[in-house]
């Protein structure tokens, strides 16, 4: 990972405990989004409930991270779910693997 001089100067540890931080706050953030998954099965939601659901519990999330979770846990085959409408971003969970 490169990190600028600035950077170095301001936190030169910054490099190393990024990777380790960011590792931790995704796994944060993919509990709560399996667990919204796990309450609505078999519901519909809008992402903007999702994004919502995450950001009561996670508040350093980034905006985005809770559909950007979804869809790795959906790559990875531990949350299925399927578009009911891209336009009103609607989604149908249809399993969650324990």
């Amino acid at each position: 990972m490169k990190v600028s001089v600035e950077q170095y100067l301001l936190d030169p540890g910054a490099s190393e405990s990024q990777p380790r931080e960011l590792k931790r706050v995704t796994g944060k953030i993919e509990a709560v989004v399996i667990d919204f998954c796990s309450r609505n099965v078999g519901n519909v939601f809008n992402i903007k409930e999702l994004e919502d659901y995450v950001r009561q519990r996670q508040q350093k999330s980034a905006p985005g991270s809770g559909a950007r979770i979804l869809r790795k846990l959906r790559k990875e085959g531990r949350v299925q779910y399927n578009v009911v409408n891209r336009r009103q971003a609607t989604y149908l969970v249809a399993h969650v693997k324990p």
